[in-house]
């Protein structure tokens, strides 16, 4: 049996050998139809190499930079407490600055509280000075209702901006 296949492969070696010319003398026509095409793949490809390896690079600066923040050091937020409130008061009357004490005193507990907190919450504060009554000097003739204006935060500063209306002794305004 092997012989017989030597034999056929004498008589067929032509065919063989221009069988594997053809083959070869194909792909190179392949290759030179879509060198280009692979050409412009492969420069694709690249692109996307150096892209993916730029963002990498930011996102383990970013990373970087997270790692120094959440350490702490000269960039880490401080937690703001409120430590000096500012009442403004509109009011008919003189009193004024009596108001203003009274409700600086009605504001304590908010001193050493988070600024964040209360702004989150402001509904607080306003529950606080609602329809509160104020009288001064524990005279009963000059009672005042309060109402909250406005609020605002700046830094470690509260402030505040009421109105004060004036009452008699059976509760209809003046």
């Amino acid at each position: 049996m092997a012989r017989e296949l030597r034999k056929s492969m004498k008589s067929n070696l032509r065919a063989i050998i221009l069988f594997f010319i053809g083959l070869l003398i194909g792909a190179g026509i392949v290759v030179l139809f879509y060198i280009q095409r692979l050409d412009s793949l492969l420069a694709e490809r690249e692109e996307l190499y150096h892209a993916n390896n730029q963002k990498y690079e930011e996102i383990l600066g970013l990373q970087q930079e997270l790692a120094k923040y959440s350490q702490g050091g000269e960039y880490r937020v401080k937690e703001e407490k409120i430590r000096k409130i500012v009442v403004e008061v509109n009011s008919d009357q003189k009193m004024e600055t009596a108001i203003k004490q009274k409700i600086e005193d009605m504001l304590t507990p908010f001193y050493d509280k988070n600024v964040t907190w209360i702004s989150n919450n402001p509904d607080l504060i306003e529950l606080v000075l609602q329809n509160q009554q104020i009288t001064i000097d524990n005279d009963p003739s000059t009672k005042f209702r309060i109402h909250l204006k406005y609020l605002s935060f700046f830094r470690s500063t509260l402030k505040i901006w009421v109105n004060a209306k004036s009452i008699s002794d059976d509760g209809v305004s003046d």
